[in-house]
């Protein structure tokens, strides 16, 4: 933190030095943007490996825990659309749709 401080103070100073040039300021507040970068980056990183070693284990167990409560089979109100009980409803649903189809017929030539 005292070496951010005295960056920000030297690049404060340079207005004052008449010998310094406004490339030197840019190049002075370029290094120190690298710095911030650099600090950012390796807290960055540093965070991503503590919340690795942290849940890791953790989210191991989660993730597991997910797999077996999707693979679990669930009580719901539709069937488990066996192929005999789909074929049966096809088969009933072409039956009565037959039937209407008819009823109409027979309806249309009546008012004929």
């Amino acid at each position: 933190m005292e070496q951010i401080h005295k960056d920000f103070q030297n690049l404060s100073n340079l207005k004052n030095n008449l010998y310094a040039f406004p490339s030197d300021v840019y190049a002075d507040g370029e290094l120190l943007k690298a710095k911030f970068a650099q600090s950012v980056d390796e807290f960055v990183k540093y965070i991503q490996r503590k919340m690795i070693e942290e849940r890791g284990v953790e989210g191991l167990k989660v993730m597991k825990k997910m797999v077996e409560c999707c693979s679990r089979k669930r009580l719901t109100i539709t069937p488990d659309y066996d192929p005999f009980v789909v074929d049966f409803v096809a088969n009933e649903m072409v039956l009565a749709l037959n039937a209407l189809e008819e009823v109409v017929k027979a309806e249309e030539e009546e008012q004929k």
